[in-house]
């Protein structure tokens, strides 16, 4: 289940899903999230992974903040299942800095070419999920590029795949069929 969570400046959001795992985009702003024994400091472009099963306080900072959250409620309601105990988790909380990220795809955009691909995406794992490269055991977390002239070639997801954009360029577009 996807959702915003405006936070105005100062203001803590509390949050406590029924999911194995809380993935969170910040669209605007900047603040500092803590669940369990997890701190994480975030800004603009950040993207963070909680485990589920803990309260999550997301406190913004002087200029409030935009979160785009992610979670895996809708899978758990329908497996009849509940989230994990604290501590219990395979999940581990992770924070994917903005710059970091701009980084990779700087490079993925410098490797033009290949045609043939899917897209040129940068998917987000952790040590944890290494052995799947997946963000939790059931979402897989992927920033795609397309740069002016890019087709994405059809291809098929076995899941439900959301996509939010982050930013595009005038006259940019996307087609699903």
């Amino acid at each position: 289940l996807m959702r915003y969570g405006c936070i105005m400046a100062g203001d803590t959001l509390t949050s406590r899903f029924v999911a194995s795992a809380e993935v969170c985009y910040v669209v605007s702003g900047s603040g500092v999230t803590s669940s369990g024994i997890d701190r994480i400091a975030w800004q603009t472009g950040d993207v963070f992974l909680l485990p589920g099963g803990n309260e999550a306080k997301h406190t913004a900072g002087d200029d409030g903040a935009l979160l785009y959250v992610t979670t895996t409620e809708p899978l758990l309601a329908f497996e009849q299942a509940q989230a994990p105990l604290p501590d219990s988790t395979q999940v581990l909380a992770v924070h994917y800095p903005a710059e970091a990220l701009r980084q990779q795809m700087d490079l993925l955009c410098n490797e033009r070419g290949q045609k043939q691909q899917t897209s040129k995406a940068i998917l987000l794992t952790s040590t944890a999920m290494d052995r799947t490269a997946t963000c939790t055991p059931t979402i897989t977390v992927g920033l795609n590029i397309f740069e002016p002239g890019d087709n994405q070639r059809p291809h098929l997801h076995n899941a439900v795949a959301v996509t939010f954009v982050i930013s595009a360029r005038p006259g940019g577009d996307s087609m699903v069929d």
